[in-house]
């Protein structure tokens, strides 16, 4: 395992193992591999089936990995500590990739599944009121987010990801002066990704998840719009109600606590 020093070591890696074939679960831009490698933040791990990338975050490192062939030995190294991961499929594809962390003394969580709204009518009028973030709302939306999702598996933004995401409206936020709930918006390869959707504890139940999903129905109303949620019955009649369809993708969320 060694830290990377630079993007063309680490496009260098990449290259050598995308095959036909290959078992990936890494979708980052360059631009990002490039930020963290500049704040010595991306090592990496390679062997003969393989090469994993651990990304150090607070806490804990996430992986990511271009894999060959999920029934070879794992001649690669594990870093110290937590290490999280979540790995996509498909409709009908296996999941031999999992596989192949779970008998390194990873363990099954839970999953997720995908849901797309297509182009729709812009949405209902907010019950609630809602906007976009700014950079006094940091602190807020930071303290929700630990409070609402898994520290290792929730995928939460942080440090200056986190501080560039408020202070660009990156959020909607929802409430009458204290930030209440929450949810992300992103623009990736021409669609809207919708993520992190929160309601504070003390809040739930008087429909600010649906104000903030309809907020992103209007500023999303001409894009094909996804997100990806915890399987469970309660979330998918939520986004159900308001347009979004499972399209038969899952992942598998993956923890290794040594």
């Amino acid at each position: 395992m060694r830290a990377l020093r630079d993007g063309a070591e680490a496009r260098d890696l990449i290259a050598a193992h995308f095959r036909p074939g290959v078992r990936t679960n890494h979708f980052l831009a360059p631009a990002e591999l490039d930020g963290e490698i500049a704040r010595g933040r991306l090592w990496a791990s390679e062997w003969a089936g393989g090469v994993a990338f651990y990304h150090q975050k607070t806490g804990y490192w996430r992986l990511t990995f271009y894999l060959n062939d999920p029934e070879a030995p794992f001649g690669g190294e594990l870093p110290p500590g937590v290490v999280a991961a979540e790995i996509a499929h498909r409709p009908g594809v296996d999941r031999a990739d999992s596989g192949f962390w779970l008998r390194q003394g990873f363990s099954l969580e839970g999953r997720r599944v995908r849901m797309v709204r297509e182009r729709a009518d812009p949405g209902r009028p907010p019950r609630w009121p809602v906007r976009r973030s700014t950079g006094a709302d940091r602190e807020a939306i930071a303290a929700l987010l630990a409070d609402r999702f898994h520290p290792y598996l929730g995928c939460i933004p942080e440090g200056e990801e986190l501080t560039g995401l408020v202070s660009s409206g990156g959020f909607f936020v929802a409430g009458e002066g204290a930030v209440e709930g929450l949810v992300s918006l992103r623009e990736e390869r021409g669609h809207g990704q919708m993520r992190h959707l929160a309601v504070r504890r003390d809040r739930e139940g008087l429909g600010l998840g649906g104000a903030l999903v309809d907020a992103v129905s209007r500023a999303e109303a001409r894009k094909r719009t996804l997100l990806w949620t915890a399987e469970r019955e309660e979330n998918l009649r939520l986004y159900g109600r308001h347009g979004y369809r499972s399209d038969g993708w899952q992942s598998d969320l993956l923890l290794y606590e040594p």
